[in-house]
C-alpha cells in the first residue's frame, strides 16, 4: 500500500434502519489532490466522518499510511496527520493569522508544566516556529497578513487559514469539506490554486468533497464518486464525469 495514503476496505455504516455506507472501497494516492462527489445524501459525509474516526464504522477496516485507524478516536487520527477542515471555517477569531498558525502546533515544549519554566530550553524551537509559520503564509499568499485578526479575513483568505493551521499541525493529509462553498468563482479559483502549489510543494495529499465541480474539476488528478452509500466510479475526471453511472445519479436515474 506503499503509493496510498490511504485505503477504506468494505466499510458499512447504517443509523438505525438506514444504510450510509454499503461496503465503500476506497484508495487514495498519496501526494495529489482527490475529489469525492456524488448527490445529496450519497453517503460523502458520513465517509469523511468515518475516516476521521467521527463515527466507527459497522464493519471493514481504514488505514492511513499502513496503519490501522478503523478504532482510533478523532484526536488520535488528528495526531497521526488525517486533517480536517470544515466548510465554514474555525479560526480563532480574536487571535493574529499568525498565532493561529503557532497554536496548531502539537507538542510546543514551552506549553509544558516543567518545561514552560525552562525559557531557555524553548525559545529556539519557538524561532523555528515562527520561520515555519511564514513558511506555510508565504506559500498560501497570507504573509503580507499575519497581524490581521482572523476575523477581519476574507471568506476565502479564512479557508487557506484553515489550510495552514492544518500544515502546522503536521497534517500529511488534509480532507476539505465543500472549500469552494460561499466563493465567488474567482476566489475558489485562487483557492484552488494555492492548494495546488501546496500539493506540489509540500507532497500534502488532498481530499476534497466539493459540489461546485466546475470549479473544482481543473485542479483535481482523480476523482471519486458515490452514490447510495457505495464509490459507484473512480478515475481521471473526465473518465468519471462521462460515467454513465454517475450521469444518471445525478439525474436520479
Amino acid at each position: 500500500m506503499a503509493d496510498y495514503i490511504l485505503v477504506v476496505r468494505e466499510v458499512t455504516k447504517s443509523f438505525g434502519g438506514l444504510s450510509a455506507l454499503s461496503g465503500v472501497d476506497m484508495k487514495v494516492r498519496r501526494g495529489i489532490m482527490s475529489l469525492l462527489i456524488g448527490p445529496n445524501g450519497s453517503g460523502k459525509t458520513t465517509l469523511i466522518n468515518t475516516m476521521t474516526g467521527v463515527y466507527k464504522p459497522d464493519s471493514g477496516e481504514i488505514f492511513f499510511e499502513d496503519k490501522p485507524i478503523t478504532k482510533l478516536k478523532p484526536h488520535t487520527i488528528y495526531g497521526l496527520g488525517l486533517v480536517r477542515t470544515w466548510q465554514i471555517p474555525r479560526p480563532f477569531h480574536s487571535m493574529t493569522v499568525l498565532e493561529n498558525l503557532l497554536v496548531s502546533h502539537k507538542g510546543h515544549r514551552g506549553d509544558g508544566l516543567v518545561t514552560g519554566l525552562f525559557k531557555s530550553s524553548w525559545m529556539k524551537e519557538e524561532e523555528q516556529l515562527v520561520e515555519k509559520a511564514y513558511r506555510i503564509l508565504r506559500l498560501l499568499k497570507l504573509d503580507h497578513l499575519w497581524d490581521q485578526q482572523a476575523n477581519k479575513l476574507s471568506g476565502g483568505q479564512m479557508k487557506l487559514l484553515e489550510t495552514g493551521r492544518a500544515l502546522m499541525s503536521g497534517a500529511k493529509m488534509i480532507l476539505m469539506d465543500e472549500p469552494a462553498a460561499g466563493l465567488n468563482p474567482i476566489l475558489a479559483n485562487d483557492l484552488f490554486i494555492h492548494l495546488r502549489e501546496v500539493a506540489r510543494q509540500l507532497g500534502t495529499t488532498f481530499l476534497l468533497v466539493e459540489h461546485r465541480l466546475d470549479l473544482a474539476i481543473p485542479y483535481v488528478d482523480y476523482v471519486f464518486a458515490m452514490h447510495l452509500g457505495k464509490v459507484i466510479a473512480e478515475g481521471i475526471p473526465q473518465q468519471v464525469l462521462t460515467n454513465s453511472l454517475v450521469v444518471e445519479s445525478y439525474l436520479g436515474g
